[in-house]
């Protein structure tokens, strides 16, 4: 086995087909026809089934080989990249999950950091809910992830290496005028629809019975699933009567108007236990086995180096600030070119 019959392998399932594939790697049909049966003959089995037009339709086995022939070709990339870096390239891509709970001045701060040295490698930054991050990490298409989690979600184990830095305080939290604010009754809270940011109504649901029916709260009326962008929207209007899930502090960093939500309590009453919630642990991810390359590596540090900043100029934000004074600002010669500019 090879990089070039790998390489034809998913040129065929990319592109469509072996003329396709073939224009795109420059190869001809024949060569990429070859390539395939080759690897077809070491592997013992028929990963795709050729059509009259050229395309391949994956077999069983195709489907089974096609995650790991695309990991060897990105992990194969990243090495490439690795090399190129240290000998003072400034190329490859650098693949980041951010939760969307950091302020929008966190992130800027590491993107500016970051383009004082590496102008030219790619950056993409996607969604870093847990949901989305984690299944992203363990598939290799993003090299680490600053993300919300609990301690019974993900801990270092054989594949993931966790660095713990920061914990807030998660609850149900509602618009100002929701009238669950005028209840007694902690169990209330189950008589209105809860959002829920989450990766399937399945996943929910799993996570609302752990954390709150097993305790005894009833289910409630209704849950709805989406993204950050809609639970902020939903919450805001004081007509929808939705109770989420969210660490307020950090949620009302993401309003532009102050005050419009607030945590559902009911000091008074001794059920109140019953809502309450694990703290979040905000956590830098990376896979154990897989090194970063060294503008990853940059990038990340810029991202953490900026986050304890946040932390020290903020300490109201969480349970506890145990982030240390930073001794000296590894960026200060960049953070002076970035504000000169």
């Amino acid at each position: 086995m090879n990089v070039r019959q790998i390489q034809a392998f998913l040129a065929i399932i990319n592109y469509g087909g072996i003329r396709a594939a073939g224009r795109a790697i420059h190869l001809s049909p024949s060569a990429i026809t070859r390539s395939v049966a080759q690897l077809e003959e070491e592997l013992h089995c028929v990963l795709l089934i050729r059509g009259n037009s050229g395309s391949g339709e994956l077999t069983a086995e195709g489907k089974a080989f096609l995650p790991y022939a695309t990991s060897i070709m990105e992990e194969l990339s990243r090495a490439q990249e690795t090399i190129s870096q240290m000998n003072g390239g400034d190329v490859g891509t650098v693949r980041a999950a951010v939760s969307p709970f950091l302020p929008s001045h966190v992130v800027s701060k590491a993107f500016h950091l970051f383009r004082n040295r590496f102008k030219r490698v790619n950056l993409e930054i996607r969604d870093g809910l847990y949901a989305h991050a984690l299944p992203a990490l363990q598939a290799g298409r993003i090299d680490f992830a600053v993300t919300l989690i609990t301690d019974t979600l993900v801990w270092p184990n054989d594949n993931f290496a966790v660095k713990r830095l920061f914990n807030v305080r998660q609850g149900l939290i509602a618009h100002k005028d929701h009238p669950i604010h005028k209840s007694k009754n902690p169990l209330d809270v189950s008589r209105y629809e809860w959002l829920i940011t989450a990766d399937n109504l399945e996943d929910a649901k799993n996570r609302i019975g752990e954390t709150f029916v097993k305790k005894g709260v009833p289910w409630p009326t209704n849950i709805t699933v989406c993204d950050l962008e809609q639970h902020d929207q939903l919450l805001r209007d004081p007509s929808s009567d939705v109770i989420g899930v969210a660490p307020l502090t950090l949620q009302e960093e993401r309003e532009e108007k102050k005050g419009i939500l607030k945590l559902v309590r009911f000091e008074e009453s001794p059920l109140e236990k019953l809502l309450m919630l694990p703290d979040l642990i905000g956590a830098y991810l990376t896979r154990s086995s897989i090194p970063l390359t060294p503008a990853g590596q940059y990038f990340a540090d810029c991202l953490l180096y900026s986050i304890a900043s946040w932390q020290k100029e903020n300490p109201e934000l969480f349970v506890s600030n145990e982030c240390k004074a930073v001794a000296s600002n590894p960026f200060e010669k960049a953070e002076e070119r970035s504000a000169a500019s």
